[in-house]
């Protein structure tokens, strides 16, 4: 499940994601499981089809990327940003901070993710289908 939050607007996904050694693939439908959009990631670009679905293939990937990548590799990338990671009581938390200012948090428990961009006004919550409903 997705869920999408971005200035007080929310919308719900089922997404299944697929990563490989070289592409990235988020494929989104509604809650009836009609398909929506498909973001990929190739390394060297990112693509949302439709392109009129309003997503932002770009900051989906890279919040992604952060959530998902390891932070050694992460760290070389980040242009001046500073990633700090943490693990304490079976929850892993990772900040990426430019200065004083926080930039994007990920917050990963029990195999649910939120992630925030405070100054995008954005929240972005990963969480696995119950058996049930897969």
């Amino acid at each position: 499940m997705v869920t999408v939050t971005r200035g007080g607007k929310t919308t719900r996904y089922v997404g299944q994601l697929a990563v490989n050694s070289r592409t990235l693939t988020l494929a989104l439908s509604n809650l009836a499981g009609v398909p929506l959009a498909t973001i990929t990631w190739d390394g060297a670009s990112a693509r949302v089809r439709p392109r009129k679905s309003g997503l932002r293939p770009l900051l989906m990937t890279a919040l992604l990327e952060f959530t998902l990548a390891p932070p050694d590799r992460l760290r070389s990338r980040l242009h001046g940003l500073v990633l700090k990671t943490r693990t304490a009581g079976g929850a892993s938390e990772r900040r990426l901070s430019a200065g004083d200012t926080l930039v994007a948090r990920a917050l990963i428990r029990g195999g649910a993710t939120r992630i925030d961009v405070p100054r995008g006004h954005l929240t972005v919550v990963l969480r696995p289908l119950p058996e049930s409903d897969r």
